[in-house]
């Protein structure tokens, strides 16, 4: 139920926000399908909200995903990258749809 509560809690957010187009190209250039998921037929979608801090550095504010490996594997991910020059007090939204086809 409180999963249920934070996604239509956070879901509108995710709506308003407007992602500087060079990092969320960047990000989704690094995040593709786990080989582990793949191989465990997991899917689902990760929400996550973050910032980018004096360091360019990704300071993850709420993540959320039905499935805990890919939400680990989204943390993990987004942890990893730098950003210099792209301090924003602004909150980036970003959507993960991981889909076995």
């Amino acid at each position: 139920m409180k999963n249920i509560i934070f996604l239509l809690l956070f879901v509108p957010l995710a709506a308003m926000s407007i992602n500087d187009p060079s990092v969320e190209s960047s990000i989704r250039g690094e995040i593709s399908y786990p080989q582990i998921a793949i191989a465990q037929n997991i899917e689902g979608v990760v929400l996550v909200e973050f910032k980018i801090d004096l360091n360019g550095q990704i300071d993850i504010v709420a993540i959320n995903s039905s499935d805990v490996t890919l939400r680990e594997y989204v943390t993990a991910k987004l942890k990893s990258m730098v950003f210099p020059g792209k301090t924003s007090d602004e909150n980036y939204t970003m959507r993960f749809d991981f889909r076995l086809r």
